[in-house]
């Protein structure tokens, strides 16, 4: 459709494509914030890629129209961009956010060079914050991190909801629940478009309540004789205050095993999230001598992550954690999609230990943090959205999300990564902006080079030969051949590098396109007949 500038534009930078990246841009007419500044993972096809990030050339262009970020929650994928939009930017950026979501993007700033570009201001649920045509209003909503807000937005009579990350959990210890009656609009009016979360959209029935996760977990405490070790998500500080909770009512002692779960818990003690028991949390040097049925440690790498606690002390590397017979491990985290071989590995590994490993298949340790179905139609009929836009999700969740609200008779804005909706007397979907696909590695950000990661698979499945050439006369005089990762059977690669060296020898002929090509194509056709693969080849002319 055409796209307007009437009165506002909402424009999709991230998060609809695949999970993670969360970004979107609202443009009024002398205004312009983004909701969420997130990363995502690199994709399987990505090798050596760190993380994805939102193009912000669309940001820069906007000159200093753009004045900040409003941010859902605290997790990487809302807020992980932050830091290389500052970086993009090189000025002053309002970051309107939660206490909680502040305390990780202040530790986060401050091991970069453009912590000083960030202008915080702090809100708490049922605030309000206006900045020209727009207004944004927080509310409090369950989720698996403290301090997680769905925003109201308003311009002139419009209204538009960004539910964040979010559940219903009516019994979640010391935390309130989702603000759903705070959200509906007066005199029973709907929203014109509810931007919504569709993780568990194809997931019937409601979400556990981590009130029974905690049940669950206290039993399984309580019946421990040795050591008790629990894997969770660094974000989970609500699940770990209750578990030093269930400590001191057994008279154990808790160690924490990882600094993004001690530096979370810390925060989130800090700002009043949560409530510890004094004298229970220990160094965990200290904890480790005690009496084993006197042991709880919290820890992180339940997804297998190379470097995490849990992995390490699998494959004895860890210098504290050594698993023994009579531990009990708990992984009390789902598994990503895609980490199941890792974690499959890594539980083998405890279990050659003599350790007893519980995961939430076995038992109810863990529950999601983001609605079912059942808790989305509850919004549906609470926002009464005159047009339902799935959001945080791949193609398959947000199409289940639509699904489901069609069911009960609303429309859908099923949109895509760059896609504009235009906001004027009609609200349609503009021209879709042509955005670049932006990666991080190490310290360095830009634009994919899909010859280059096409180079890195070829490295990763057939290897490469690097061919140095003494040239005489525009033919090879000597050729010297070195190859890496070319053969993953046992056999003799100096003997078959030199076959090749003389097969190209005796082969050259002097092409038009030149001794670097000509070298190039003959060692490829040397390794296709010879055992059907087509390493990637350098040439070095001298």
């Amino acid at each position: 459709m055409e796209q307007k500038m009437d009165n506002l534009n909402i424009s999709i930078l991230g998060g609809l494509n695949s999970f993670g990246m969360n970004a979107f841009l609202v443009e009024s007419k002398s205004t312009a914030w983004m909701v969420d500044c997130g990363i995502g993972f690199a994709e399987h096809y990505q090798p050596g890629v760190d993380l994805r990030i939102p193009d912000f050339d669309v940001i820069a262009e906007l000159g200093d129209k753009f004045a900040g970020v409003v941010i859902t929650h605290g997790h990487e994928d809302h807020i992980g961009g932050i830091p290389h939009l500052l970086r993009h930017l090189q000025r002053d950026v309002k970051l309107v956010c939660s206490p909680m979501t502040y305390r990780l993007l202040e530790s986060k700033l401050a091991e970069t060079e453009v912590a000083g570009f960030a202008d915080f201001l702090i809100v708490e649920p049922g605030d309000v914050f206006a900045d020209t045509e727009l207004t944004f209003e927080f509310f409090h909503v369950n989720h698996s991190i403290p301090g997680c807000f769905a925003i109201r937005m308003s311009t002139d009579d419009r209204n538009f909801l960004f539910t964040g990350d979010w559940k219903i959990d009516p019994s979640c210890p010391g935390e309130p629940v989702t603000e759903l009656g705070k959200m509906a609009l007066p005199d029973g009016d709907g929203y014109d478009i509810v931007f919504g979360d569709s993780t568990n959209a194809g997931v019937p029935g409601s979400t556990t309540s981590e009130k029974k996760v905690i049940e669950e977990l206290e039993g399984i405490l309580a019946e421990a004789t040795g050591r008790v070790i629990v894997g969770m998500f660094s974000s989970h500080t609500r699940r770990a205050a209750e578990i030093m909770r269930i400590a001191e009512s057994l008279g154990k002692k808790v160690g924490v095993l990882g600094r993004s779960i001690e530096r979370n818990l810390k925060i989130a003690q800090e700002e009043g999230y949560v409530s510890l028991p004094p004298g229970i949390w220990l160094k965990s040097k200290q904890v480790l001598e005690l009496p084993d049925d006197e042991i709880i440690l919290l820890a992180t790498g339940t997804q297998g992550e190379e470097r995490a606690t849990i992995n390490r002390a699998a494959f004895g590397t860890h210098s504290l954690l050594n698993f023994k017979e009579g531990d009990t491990v708990l992984f009390s985290a789902r598994v990503i999609p895609g980490n199941g071989p890792k974690v499959t590995d890594m539980a083998g590994q405890i279990h050659n230990f003599g350790a007893k490993v519980i995961t939430s298949a076995d038992k109810k340790i863990h529950t999601s943090g983001h609605a079912y179905s059942n808790e989305l139609l509850t919004l549906m009929a609470i926002t009464q959205p005159k047009w339902l836009a799935p959001i945080h999700g791949d193609l398959i969740t947000r199409t289940r999300h639509a699904d489901l609200g069609r069911s009960v008779g609303y429309d859908i804005l099923f949109l895509e990564d760059g896609d504009t909706v235009s906001i004027g007397r009609t609200i349609e979907v503009g021209e879709r902006l042509n955005l670049k696909e932006v990666i991080v590695e190490g310290d360095i950000a830009g634009e994919v080079d899909n010859r280059a990661l096409s180079d890195r698979r070829a490295l990763g499945t057939v290897g490469a030969v690097a061919i140095y050439a003494e040239m005489e006369d525009d033919h090879p005089n000597r050729l010297i051949l070195t190859g890496a990762g070319l053969f993953g059977v046992d056999i003799d690669q100096e003997e078959v590098l030199e076959e090749c060296s003389d097969f190209i020898m005796k082969t050259f002929k002097g092409l038009e396109e030149g001794p670097r090509r000509e070298i190039e194509i003959l060692a490829r056709r040397f390794f296709r007949k010879y055992c059907d693969r087509k390493p990637k080849v350098m040439v070095i002319l001298d």
